[in-house]
Order: C-alpha cells, then structure tokens, then sequence
C-alpha cells in the first residue's frame, strides 16, 4: 500500500498541476475522468485467484483477547479516570 500510495501521490500532483486543477471541483473532475481510469488501466492487476484469499482463523486464535486490553480503573466523583498521570 505504501507503494501504491507514493506513486498515487507523485503522479496525481503532477497531474493536477498540468490539467490546471485549481478548485476542489477541477481536482475532482480530474480525479474520476482522468486518473483513476487510467491507474486502474494501467497500475492494477487481476489477481491470480479472485475468490476471497483470506484463511480462516484457527481455534487456537482468540481475537477478543489479542485486540482488547482490559484494565481496572477508578472513576473519580466527576466521572473521570486517571492514565498516565493525566486525568
């Protein structure tokens, strides 16, 4: 992605320099009748195997523990909690 997004970056500026996109409204139009037909023309491609390539998640996997953190606080009388030092 961080790729694809340099290359979106350096091309769409020098585009929109050259079209003379000057309002929101120009840098739209540019966008959708000039860029992106041409990025997806061009910078994509069909992948090997379109279904779904993701793997189910193993039962050894508990992602409610791996993507949460849970800690013991106490609320103070106007509903606030300290973290860090800060309140």
């Amino acid at each position: 992605m961080e790729r694809s997004f340099a290359t979106a970056q350096d091309r769409l500026v020098k585009g929109l320099r050259v079209a003379g996109a000057g309002t929101l409204p120009e840098a739209y139009a540019y966008l959708e009748q000039e860029f992106l037909p041409r990025w997806n023309q061009h910078l994509t491609i069909t992948p090997a195997r379109p279904p779904d390539a993701h793997r189910p998640l193993e039962a050894e996997y508990d992602l409610a523990t791996s993507l949460s953190r849970v800690e013991m606080r106490q609320m103070e009388n106007n509903n606030t909690f300290r973290w860090q030092g800060k309140r």
